[in-house]
């Protein structure tokens, strides 16, 4: 069985948000919430989708601003690479450059690895770095 994949497009920038489901166990992943937090938050409750992972495919402020909402209201391991680690730590800066209230990073619970493979329920991903 192949992932479910529900894409979203959200804020003014229309940040592409992807949650990643295994349709066998209900695992999900939630990747790159910038903007509106409680859409992600919403589909989630209405869908009962057992959040496990908070994937960042990057640190700029419109791939990692909500994580820290969703992740405290819906739970999940924020995972991210540990180059965007400086970037991530420059969250509150990147929010004022764009005249955003002030933001706090989330705490990165993995470094993400090249190769590496997750899981999300019975379905692989795996870590591609680019």
């Amino acid at each position: 069985m192949a992932l479910i994949a529900r894409h979203l497009q959200l804020g003014p920038w229309d940040n592409n948000v992807w949650v990643l489901t295994c349709p066998a166990t209900r695992q999900t992943a939630v990747l790159d919430v910038g903007f509106e937090p409680e859409r992600v938050i919403d589909l989630v409750r209405r869908e009962q989708l057992d959040v496990r992972w908070l994937l960042g495919t990057h640190a700029h402020i419109d791939h990692a601003m909500g994580m820290g909402e969703v992740q405290q209201a819906v739970g999940g391991v924020y995972a991210l690479h540990p180059l965007d680690q400086p970037l991530l730590d420059a969250m509150p800066q990147q929010a004022l450059m764009f005249g955003l209230p002030p933001v706090r990073a989330i705490a990165v619970g993995h470094a993400l690895v090249d190769g590496e493979t997750l899981h999300i329920g019975d379905e692989p991903l795996e870590v591609v770095f680019t």
